[in-house]
């Protein structure tokens, strides 16, 4: 955390920073690195970038402007959230390190992450999150 403040500190023309999450097993053993990736810009009009949800440090003023999280939303309510920001104007940065773990499961897990996790891993499927084996 102290790296996220610092990050924002030392760029006040930044809304929010994220950075890289290594997901676990329920044991907590490493899986899965994600890097995050510097162009989310380019890509949430798309997709769900590379930008990991649980990493994302971000300014009160950013709430308190675009507002929170719609919870109407079972899963993606971080990438509609993301979207909705980036489309208001705020801009995110990568702070190139690890940030968070995360336990593998839930909802979006298994609609998403686990079809690739527990399948050949497909070259798009890999490439769109890049997921490297721990």
């Amino acid at each position: 955390m102290a790296l996220a403040v610092t990050v924002l500190s030392e760029n006040p023309d930044c809304d929010f920073v994220y950075g890289d999450i290594i997901y676990t097993d329920q044991e907590g053993t490493p899986k899965f690195l994600m890097k995050a990736g510097n162009d989310y810009g380019d890509k949430i009009r798309y997709t769900m970038p590379a930008l990991p949800h649980p990493t994302v440090f971000m300014r009160k003023s950013v709430y308190e402007i675009c507002g929170l999280f719609d919870t109407d939303f079972r899963i993606a309510m971080d990438y509609e959230f993301l979207l909705r920001i980036t489309l208001a104007g705020k801009r995110g940065r990568s702070v190139g390190r690890r940030l968070a773990y995360m336990s593998l499961g839930g909802v979006s897990y298994a609609g998403f992450y686990g079809a690739t996790v527990k399948s050949a891993r497909p070259r798009s499927c890999t490439d769109t999150v890049r997921l490297k084996p721990m």
